[in-house]
C-alpha cells in the first residue's frame, strides 16, 4: 500500500515538473520562403546597425582621415556574407565611440565599498591626517 502511494506521488510530481517546462521547444515545419524572409530581415537589421554607426560624427572624422568614403564601405559591406555581417554587427555592440568612464567609475565604487565593509566588520578605522610640520 505504501509503495503504491509513493509511486502515485512520484508520477504526480513528475507530471508537474514536465508541465512546467516551456512549450516553445515544439517542432513545427517552416516553409523555405519564411526562412528566407527571416534571414533577409536579420541581415537588413544588422546592416542598418552598421550604417548607423558609420553615420556618427566621430566615425566620419576617422574615415576621412583614413581616406575612406561611405560608398566604398557600403560596397564592401554588401559583399560580406550573412554570417560576416552578423558577426560585425554583434562586435559593434561592444564598441563605445569616444570611450566610456561609466565602467571605471562603477569598478572604483565597488572596490571602495568592499574596503569600507572590510574595515567596518573588522572594527578598524582609516585615519587620514595632513601633517604640515617638517621634522629635521
Amino acid at each position: 500500500m505504501l509503495k503504491k502511494r509513493f509511486i502515485a506521488y512520484l508520477i504526480i510530481g513528475w507530471a508537474f515538473i514536465l508541465g512546467c517546462l516551456p512549450a516553445n521547444s515544439l517542432a513545427m515545419p517552416v516553409s523555405s520562403e519564411v526562412l528566407r524572409n527571416e534571414v533577409r530581415s536579420l541581415r537588413q537589421r544588422d546592416i542598418n546597425k552598421i550604417y548607423s554607426l558609420l553615420e556618427e560624427k566621430n566615425v566620419q572624422k576617422n574615415l576621412v582621415r583614413m581616406r575612406l568614403n561611405n560608398n566604398e564601405l557600403k560596397e564592401r559591406i554588401a559583399k560580406l556574407s550573412d554570417a560576416q555581417v552578423h558577426r560585425l554587427a554583434n562586435q559593434l555592440d561592444g564598441v563605445k565611440i569616444g570611450g566610456s568612464a561609466g565602467g571605471a567609475i562603477l569598478i572604483v565604487a565597488i572596490v571602495v565599498g568592499i574596503i569600507a565593509l572590510i574595515l567596518y566588520f573588522t572594527g578598524r578605522s582609516l585615519r587620514i591626517s595632513t601633517d604640515t610640520s617638517k621634522t629635521e
